[in-house]
Protein backbone atom coordinates (compact mmCIF):
# COMPACT_ATOMS: atom_id res chain seq x y z
CA UNK A 1 0.00 0.00 0.00
CA UNK A 2 1.61 3.22 -1.08
CA UNK A 3 -0.68 5.74 0.57
CA UNK A 4 -0.71 6.94 4.14
CA UNK A 5 -3.82 7.04 6.29
CA UNK A 6 -4.38 10.10 8.51
CA UNK A 7 -5.65 9.75 12.05
CA UNK A 8 -7.61 12.25 14.13
CA UNK A 9 -4.35 13.72 15.47
CA UNK A 10 -3.24 14.63 11.94
CA UNK A 11 -0.45 12.05 12.02
CA UNK A 12 -0.22 9.81 8.97
CA UNK A 13 0.40 6.08 9.20
CA UNK A 14 1.72 3.51 6.73
CA UNK A 15 0.37 -0.03 6.69
CA UNK A 16 1.26 -3.02 4.56
CA UNK A 17 -2.41 -3.70 3.84
CA UNK A 18 -5.43 -1.42 3.78
CA UNK A 19 -8.88 -2.80 3.03
CA UNK A 20 -11.68 -0.49 1.96
CA UNK A 21 -15.35 -1.27 1.43
CA UNK A 22 -16.22 -1.62 -2.24
CA UNK A 23 -19.48 0.29 -2.13
CA UNK A 24 -18.76 2.68 0.74
CA UNK A 25 -15.02 3.24 0.16
CA UNK A 26 -14.66 3.37 3.96
CA UNK A 27 -11.61 1.90 5.68
CA UNK A 28 -12.53 -1.61 6.89
CA UNK A 29 -9.21 -3.07 8.10
CA UNK A 30 -5.47 -2.52 8.20
CA UNK A 31 -2.56 -4.89 8.58
CA UNK A 32 1.15 -4.57 9.08
CA UNK A 33 4.13 -6.74 9.79
CA UNK A 34 7.18 -6.36 11.98
CA UNK A 35 9.83 -5.08 9.58
CA UNK A 36 12.64 -4.83 12.11
CA UNK A 37 15.87 -4.46 10.13
CA UNK A 38 17.79 -6.30 12.87
CA UNK A 39 15.26 -9.17 12.61
CA UNK A 40 14.36 -8.88 16.30
CA UNK A 41 11.08 -9.99 17.88
CA UNK A 42 8.36 -7.35 18.15
CA UNK A 43 8.68 -5.63 21.50
CA UNK A 44 6.12 -3.88 23.69
CA UNK A 45 7.16 -0.47 22.36
CA UNK A 46 6.44 -1.36 18.71
CA UNK A 47 3.12 -2.93 19.70
CA UNK A 48 2.13 0.18 21.67
CA UNK A 49 2.89 2.31 18.58
CA UNK A 50 0.71 0.03 16.45
CA UNK A 51 -2.17 0.15 18.95
CA UNK A 52 -1.87 3.95 19.34
CA UNK A 53 -2.12 4.28 15.54
CA UNK A 54 -5.23 2.07 15.53
CA UNK A 55 -6.83 4.18 18.27
CA UNK A 56 -6.05 7.37 16.33
CA UNK A 57 -7.48 5.89 13.11
CA UNK A 58 -10.66 4.66 14.79
CA UNK A 59 -11.54 8.25 15.68
CA UNK A 60 -11.67 9.08 11.95
CA UNK A 61 -12.80 5.66 10.71
CA UNK A 62 -15.30 4.41 13.35
CA UNK A 63 -16.46 1.60 11.05
CA UNK A 64 -12.99 0.01 10.95
CA UNK A 65 -13.51 -3.65 11.77
CA UNK A 66 -10.02 -5.12 11.99
CA UNK A 67 -6.39 -4.39 12.76
CA UNK A 68 -3.79 -7.11 12.30
CA UNK A 69 -0.09 -7.27 13.18
CA UNK A 70 2.26 -10.03 12.10
CA UNK A 71 5.83 -10.77 13.13
CA UNK A 72 8.15 -13.18 11.33
CA UNK A 73 10.57 -12.87 14.24
CA UNK A 74 8.17 -13.64 17.08
CA UNK A 75 7.28 -11.46 20.04
CA UNK A 76 9.15 -10.56 23.20
CA UNK A 77 7.51 -12.15 26.25
CA UNK A 78 3.69 -12.37 26.26
CA UNK A 79 3.09 -8.72 25.40
CA UNK A 80 1.11 -9.35 22.19
CA UNK A 81 -1.76 -11.36 23.63
CA UNK A 82 -1.84 -9.25 26.79
CA UNK A 83 -2.10 -6.01 24.81
CA UNK A 84 -4.63 -7.51 22.40
CA UNK A 85 -6.88 -8.55 25.26
CA UNK A 86 -6.62 -5.15 26.97
CA UNK A 87 -7.25 -3.17 23.76
CA UNK A 88 -9.98 -5.54 22.57
CA UNK A 89 -12.19 -4.69 25.53
CA UNK A 90 -14.55 -1.75 25.51
CA UNK A 91 -17.10 -0.22 23.20
CA UNK A 92 -15.11 -0.25 19.97
CA UNK A 93 -15.85 -3.01 17.49
CA UNK A 94 -12.39 -3.29 15.96
CA UNK A 95 -10.97 -6.79 16.08
CA UNK A 96 -7.27 -6.67 16.99
CA UNK A 97 -5.21 -9.78 16.26
CA UNK A 98 -1.53 -10.65 16.39
CA UNK A 99 0.10 -13.33 14.25
CA UNK A 100 3.43 -15.11 14.21
CA UNK A 101 4.84 -16.37 10.92
CA UNK A 102 6.74 -19.66 11.31
CA UNK A 103 7.57 -22.30 8.74
CA UNK A 104 5.50 -20.49 6.08
CA UNK A 105 2.36 -20.60 8.23
CA UNK A 106 0.67 -17.80 10.19
CA UNK A 107 -0.26 -18.63 13.78
CA UNK A 108 -2.58 -16.42 15.79
CA UNK A 109 -1.17 -15.32 19.14
CA UNK A 110 -3.72 -16.20 21.79
CA UNK A 111 -3.66 -15.87 25.54
CA UNK A 112 -2.51 -18.94 27.45
CA UNK A 113 -5.29 -21.05 28.99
Amino acid sequence: MNEKIAGESGLEYSFDVGIYGRSSEKLVAVGMQNNDKAQQPADTNSLHKFLAAIKDLRAVHPDMQGAYYSSSYGYQDDSAWHLARRHGEGADKTEIRFFDYKDKIYFEIKSPP
